[in-house]
């Protein structure tokens, strides 16, 4: 997390799962633009992801951090304005008020947008900043997007990218239970019966939680654990395939190298100079 004070009111921070941030004060502004992975927002009784190329817009709850990551994959902006900002000279014309901001939005608990044209650009400029970019040249373009942004049409996507945080909850325990034994196969029906959750709300939640599929994102976390497995030990593949469910070798290499880019044998060997001669050699 890297944060940086623009105005004696406005900061704008760049984030990276799964680091927190200073709490912003109850009333202000909070901007997202998020351009890798997935954020969870938890507002009233429902919950709120923010994917890449997605921009959310609300107003800070105040005593906590804003949002979790899911996925534990995560980077983006987040612009804090505070409320003295609005009477600032630097942001004359611009009215950074969250109702007119949010406009015909406001039933919404957030404002969730995706950018297009010029503020596309604005949100881009920024977020691809250098991180020893001149505080000067931040300024600028953070002031530029902030003028953008209040002078363009907003349509919200909210409803595209929330789940009922009853579901989330649901969801979360399946996924907890499934990845508890990465050996083990379960069905949508058994997944389902853990969770309390009917299979078609369950698929529905899993992927508005988790950007995937159930089958999908359980197969991914498999891969990910033996490449952990591959890396850190000496244990032979079939071995680890075994560890992750899979008792064919050939299927465990073609899901490794889908998920991975490589094969399990690249994977190590890219891995080696990480690990003692002896043990590289006794692994492959």
């Amino acid at each position: 997390m890297t944060e940086h004070q623009l105005f004696p009111d406005i900061s704008l921070i760049f984030s990276e799962a799964p680091g927190g941030e200073p709490s912003a004060g109850p009333g202000a502004l909070e901007i997202y633009y998020c351009t890798k992975g997935r954020r969870e927002f938890t507002i009233g009784q429902q919950c709120y992801y923010l994917t890449e190329g997605i921009a959310l817009i609300r107003k800070a709850p105040g005593g906590e951090s804003g949002g979790s990551f899911p996925t534990g994959e995560y980077a983006g902006l987040k612009l804090v304005i505070g409320s003295a900002a609005e009477g600032s000279g630097y942001l004359e014309g611009v009215d950074l008020r969250a109702s007119a901001l949010m406009g015909s939005s406001q039933a919404e608990d957030c404002l969730m947008i995706r950018p297009e044209g010029a503020l596309l650009g604005a949100f881009t400029e920024l977020a691809g900043a250098e991180p020893d970019a001149p505080a000067g040249w931040l300024r600028l373009k953070a002031v530029e997007l902030l003028m953008t942004l209040s002078n363009s049409p907003l349509t919200s996507c909210a409803k595209d990218h929330r789940c009922p945080a009853d579901q989330v909850t649901c969801a979360k325990k399946a996924c907890r239970w499934a990845c508890a034994s990465l050996n083990e196969h379960f069905t949508i029906a058994e997944l389902s019966q853990v969770s309390g959750l009917a299979s078609t709300r369950l698929k529905a939640a899993f992927r508005m939680v988790y950007g995937s599929s159930v089958y999908s994102y359980i197969r991914r976390r498999k891969m990910l654990a033996a490449g952990r497995l591959l890396r850190e030990t000496d244990r032979t593949v079939l071995d680890i395939a075994v560890e992750v469910g899979y008792f064919n070798g050939s299927k465990f290499a073609k899901a490794f190298k889908e998920e991975i880019g490589l094969s399990p044998r690249e994977y190590r060997a890219s891995s080696s100079d990480q690990m003692e001669p002896s043990a590289v050699q006794k692994a492959v």
